[in-house]
């Protein structure tokens, strides 16, 4: 392969890349994005350094598949909204967030960390394993 398709996957391992001009080729390096994340305690100061990590197909289906299961249905079969939110953002991001060890965080513990932080760790997370939308990535830009 390329210096140009290495890279430009090293800036964004999960991103296709053309390398030859008009070759309609998508090529991709089967590595997951990664994000480094130290979390402080703020009683001890110590930190403590994790990573998260995009899901793959299967960790991304079966998210997708507990979200379905979280959806009130109306009387015509479509999507009313949400009926539980407990533990949801907890949900994905113990499905990818991984500690010095290389073991995944237990939803448990997530659910422990101020609110904050898991809302930032839950929007990296859809961010890097494509599963926010164009329209909320337009919104927020707004």
């Amino acid at each position: 392969m390329s210096d140009e398709f290495d890279k430009a996957n090293d800036a964004a391992p999960n991103a296709a890349t053309n390398t030859a001009e008009g070759d309609g080729v998508m090529r991709f390096k089967l590595r997951r994005a990664e994000v480094p994340v130290e979390l402080e305690d703020p009683e001890t100061g110590k930190v403590e350094q994790y990573v998260l990590k995009e899901l793959t197909g299967t960790g991304r289906d079966r998210y997708l598949n507990d979200l379905a299961g979280r959806m009130r249905i109306g009387q015509d079969g479509k999507p009313k909204g949400v009926k539980n939110f407990d533990g949801m953002q907890a949900g994905l991001i113990g499905r990818a967030l991984y500690d010095s060890e290389g073991q995944l965080v237990p939803v448990k513990k997530i659910q422990e960390f101020p609110s904050s932080v898991q809302s930032a760790l839950f929007d990296k997370v859809q961010e890097i394993s494509g599963l926010k939308s164009e329209s909320e990535d337009e919104a927020k830009n707004d």
